[in-house]
């Protein structure tokens, strides 16, 4: 007994155009979920910055588009800031980490204010330290940090019964126009905020230009 051929049936949603717009509705919230793990991954749940991880990731992706440049070429400088609250074990010994959280919050919220969004990246590099990088920002960059500094000087901390405290950061600045990786850098500004903690902090210490030979 020969079977009998039926025709192929097309996809029910061929028939039914709501049920192809599910199916796209569930692979853009698939993709947005990935892409939401991902930032996750990547950013610093308390003060919305990007983890070291992750900046040092994206920032030696900057410095090797050093490799073959020539004269004249978009990328002049990179700035490297280092960025360390002054005195913050004190802060959270004397008045508990609710208090020092909301000092990391307000310093991270100092530093988006002086970035441009589109071409500078920032961390939470660890624990009361930041880290920025900014890209062909020339002298721009030492100003930005002294603007920063000056921010987080005028700013006050409510605390529960009413009393304010202040804070301070100091800052190092290393700044580059040769090939460097992010360590050759990190080194240069934790010796500038070294100096920097040295000049009774709150303060802005910027390293000498590196090039190719330092």
């Amino acid at each position: 007994m020969l079977e009998e051929i039926r025709p192929l049936q097309r996809p029910d949603y061929e028939d039914d155009p709501s049920a192809g717009m599910a199916l796209t509705n569930q692979h853009e919230q698939h993709t947005a979920h990935l892409q939401e793990l991902e930032r996750r991954a990547n950013v610093d749940a308390l003060t919305g910055l990007l983890k070291r991880e992750a900046f040092e990731e994206r920032m030696n992706e900057l410095l090797q588009r050093f490799r073959g440049r020539r004269l004249g070429d978009s990328l002049e400088r990179v700035s490297f800031l280092l960025i360390d609250v002054d005195r913050f074990k004190s802060v959270n010994d004397t008045h508990g980490h609710p208090v020092g959280d909301k000092v990391l919050r307000l310093v991270a919220d100092a530093i988006k204010r002086h970035v441009r969004r589109d071409s500078d990246l920032t961390a939470r590099w660890a624990g009361d330290e930041f880290a920025v990088c900014f890209e062909n920002a020339g002298g721009e960059a030492i100003k930005q940090a002294e603007e920063i500094r000056q921010e987080v000087e005028s700013a006050e901390i409510i605390l529960s019964n009413g009393d304010k405290i202040k804070v301070t950061v100091s800052i190092g600045v290393a700044e580059t126009t040769g090939l460097r990786d992010v360590e050759r850098l990190y080194k240069k500004a934790d010796e500038a905020l070294y100096d920097s903690k040295g000049r009774e902090r709150n303060h802005v210490a910027v390293a000498g230009l590196l090039n190719e030979d330092s």
